[in-house]
């Protein structure tokens, strides 16, 4: 079994001199940063990318600016490989298949929750 120890203080000393380059520097981000700073940046940096789960195509989940729609989306996918559109279609049925469960599921909680506030 595992089991999580404090790291010894001349460690954290050593650790906090370091300076380290954002995991998303790949995307743009110029931030060297010292090892204390580090997390807290990379859960709120605006170049942190993900993949589409359509199309692959790096999408930022941040940043406003950087809009990803659906036709994009499969023009994206159609100007790759036209043929390969209709893999893409099965798995949008899917992501809108698990969108609607999730739905039902929240309105089921909420009904739930207004009959116990009555």
């Amino acid at each position: 079994m595992f089991q999580e120890k404090r790291a010894p203080p001349i460690l954290n000393i050593l650790l906090s001199k370091l300076r380290i380059y954002c995991v998303y520097a790949p995307n743009g981000c110029g931030q060297v940063l010292s090892y204390d700073a580090l997390e807290g940046h990379e859960q709120t940096c605006q170049y942190e990318r993900t993949p589409c789960q359509i199309c692959q195509k790096p999408v930022s989940h941040r940043d406003q600016n950087d809009k990803h729609e659906l036709r994009q989306c499969f023009k994206e996918i159609y100007d790759r490989n036209p043929d390969y559109v209709q893999v893409q279609f099965i798995k949008l049925l899917d992501v809108i298949e698990t969108s609607q469960r999730r739905i039902q599921a929240l309105e089921k909680l909420l009904g739930i929750r207004s009959q116990e506030n009555k």
